[in-house]
């Protein structure tokens, strides 16, 4: 394993605490941290007042981060994390491109007999299934020893929800209603004022309420809570790691994250209009080779 930061971070989060905090990514952790404050984007935060995406983001040693958008939505999930340390403040010259403070993360090595682990999370397995979002996540790790003295760690996180995030109780304060087939059509003259005109046929839409709480047999269908139609958002996160160790403490490694994020965005100024609904789609690669090895120091000789 690559080992911890050479100076003193803020503070240091093992693998054991990352799972037993109430997160869902590592990026909802520097909230928990004193200088850090968390922004209307769950996964959005400052460091002692910079902007978001300031904040220098390291895994393994490399810098990740998306230079078009200034974010770092490519980071490994939470069971692919050894260990994240958090330096607020001045950052150290060997670690750039990081002016509020630096994110630091290593990734998880294995050895001997291989061994795994799988964890499933969803929101709607309670009694209370309207009160959620469609919140589903499936994360499984792996790792053992390879040949050749080489070692392998592998994981993945797949993440589905049917809804965006929402506030408590918006369910019972602002419902949404959308089109549903037509009510009725009527006709309507091409020239108002002329009995002599020809008439059109304009059809009057039917709304109905899909969040909320509502009558199923007035209202066609049954309601869906706190879920909100045309958001639905969908990611999926692999990683994967090869390590050789060799002399005293010296390794090499190559370590691979690939993700891919969809998602539709909720149309609040066009529900009623399906031509002005967007979704986004984003996939990112990294690749980082970390290679340690220490360097013969060389006699020092008396000057002339």
């Amino acid at each position: 394993m690559r080992p911890l930061p050479r100076h003193r971070p803020t503070v240091v989060f093992d693998s054991v605490t990352l799972r037993r905090l109430p997160v869902g990514n590592v990026l909802q952790l520097p909230v928990l941290t004193p200088g850090v404050y968390g922004l209307v984007d769950p996964q959005a935060f400052s460091v002692r007042g910079g902007l978001t995406g300031d904040v220098g983001v390291y895994v393994d040693g490399a810098l990740v981060r998306n230079g078009q958008r200034q974010d770092f939505e490519l980071l490994p999930p939470l069971r692919g994390v050894a260990s994240l340390a958090l330096s607020t403040g001045l950052a150290p010259a060997y670690l750039g491109d990081a002016s509020p403070g630096v994110l630091e993360i290593i990734t998880p090595t294995a050895e001997g007999t291989w061994t795994g682990g799988v964890r499933y999370r969803a929101d709607d397995a309670g009694p209370d299934l309207w009160r959620n979002i469609g919140f589903h996540r499936l994360e499984a790790t792996a790792g053992g020893s390879l040949p050749l003295g080489f070692t392998g760690f592998a994981g993945f996180s797949l993440t589905g929800q049917q809804s965006l995030e929402t506030e408590k109780l918006r369910d019972v304060q602002a419902p949404v209603y959308i089109v549903s087939g037509t009510d009725t059509v009527i006709r309507q003259p091409v020239d108002f004022g002329n009995p002599a005109s020809d008439t059109i046929d304009l059809a009057i839409p039917r709304f109905t309420q899909y969040s909320g709480y509502c009558d199923e047999s007035s209202n066609s269908a049954a309601c869906h809570g706190l879920q909100v139609p045309f958001a639905t958002h969908g990611a999926h996160a692999l990683q994967a790691k090869i390590q050789r160790l060799y002399g005293k403490g010296e390794h090499v490694s190559l370590t691979v994250l690939a993700g891919r994020e969809q998602e539709r965005e909720f149309p609040f100024t066009a529900l009623y209009n399906a031509q002005n609904r967007i979704a986004a789609r984003t996939s990112s690669r990294v690749f980082v080779l970390d290679w340690v090895h220490q360097l013969p120091r060389v006699a020092e000789r008396p000057s002339a």
